[in-house]
């Protein structure tokens, strides 16, 4: 079987680099001492350059952001992506790694030879004293190689390669770690990025349910340029105060929202028939969860109200970036820091 390191942690590293569908965000932490500190950070539009130039502005982000490491923690996501919870016999870990080559034919919608693979051993079943969790995640090789390849053009070596949900997760604990999140609840993530939503659903720090979703902010901005012919820029604007916006239109942004949220119903409701537990608290993070009707849509149909991530609660925010974080956007920077949290 072959594995790509999805989990395993080889040295400390600093540097969490999300490359985008429309934006690069970069940031540098240091944890030293019993203290957090964001160092640097920076954001990049990409959304007009091909692949051929992302190399260059991935070099010219950094640059501007003054971070000078040469090795960085990089994530992906998307339909070619795939985590399995499985439950299996317990046994030595050389009778499971023979017994995960089976298991990759029986769970995964790719061919054994098209993806890379990597799985982490949860714990205990608690429903079989004789059985335990692990975790599985797969990735099409050519979907890595792409971004590493991206990584390597821009004189930079990947240290990491993990999902962006599982970056999303060590943001969540590192920031709100209070007794709830810590004592067993179950705490649903929506990371909604501009074309993927990332559904995770975890509990006392371990990932018990990944999902990627062919939703994001694109499809509404999409929806509101055609439906009041107007550019781009007027589109994202609007996204983000919908209050000069005709009730028509309203009604048929919720009626898209819908997608979206039949996908976190179906996530929720398999999570709680596999644990017989239900959804504690959602989060939620990402460029669209700015949406200004996204909050009170989701809280009224999940019957919770969702709590934004804020990725810098538990850093001291270097003087010079509070203004930048400000301007650019906190939820864009969750992926980026739990990156850069992955080797601590």
């Amino acid at each position: 079987m072959k594995t790509f390191d999805l989990f395993k942690k080889k040295s400390p590293r600093r540097v969490g680099l999300d490359i985008g569908s429309d934006n690069l965000k970069v940031v540098e932490i240091e944890i030293a001492d019993k203290t957090s500190k964001m160092i640097n950070m920076g954001i990049k539009n990409i959304q007009d350059l091909d692949p051929t130039g992302i190399p260059k502005a991935i070099k010219d982000l950094l640059k501007e952001a003054n971070i000078s490491a040469k090795e960085v923690n990089i994530s992906i996501a998307g339909e070619n992506v795939v985590a399995r919870y499985l439950s299996l016999p317990k046994m030595a870990p050389d009778e499971l790694k023979k017994a995960m080559e089976f298991q990759i034919e029986d769970h995964i919608p790719f061919k054994a030879d098209e993806v890379y693979t990597d799985y982490k051993i949860i714990g205990d079943d608690p429903r079989s004293k004789n059985r335990m969790q692990v975790f599985l995640v797969a990735a099409k090789k050519e979907l890595i190689e792409a971004k590493s390849k991206l990584i390597q053009e821009a004189g930079l070596k990947a240290q990491v390669v993990t999902m962006d949900a599982l970056a999303i997760k060590n943001t969540l604990y590192f920031n709100y770690s209070g007794p709830s999140n810590e004592n067993n609840a179950n705490i649903a993530i929506l990371n909604i990025g501009n074309k993927t939503t990332n559904i995770i659903i975890t509990k006392n720090k371990t990932p018990y349910f990944v999902r990627d979703v062919r939703f994001g902010g694109e499809t509404i901005g999409f929806l509101l340029k055609t439906k009041l012919n107007i550019d781009q820029a007027k589109a994202e604007e609007l996204k983000r105060d919908m209050h000069s916006v005709s009730a028509e239109v309203k009604q048929m942004v919720k009626l898209s929202l819908t997608n979206l949220l039949n996908e976190i119903f179906a996530s929720f409701d398999f999570y709680e028939n596999l644990t017989e537990q239900r959804i504690d608290q959602v989060y939620l993070a990402g460029g669209f969860s700015q949406f200004s009707e996204l909050k009170e849509f989701l809280g009224g149909y999940l019957n919770l109200e969702p709590i934004f991530i804020n990725p810098f609660q538990n850093f001291n925010l270097n003087p010079k970036l509070s203004s930048q974080a400000s301007q650019a956007g906190p939820a864009l920077f969750s992926v980026a820091a739990g990156l850069a949290l992955e080797e601590l």
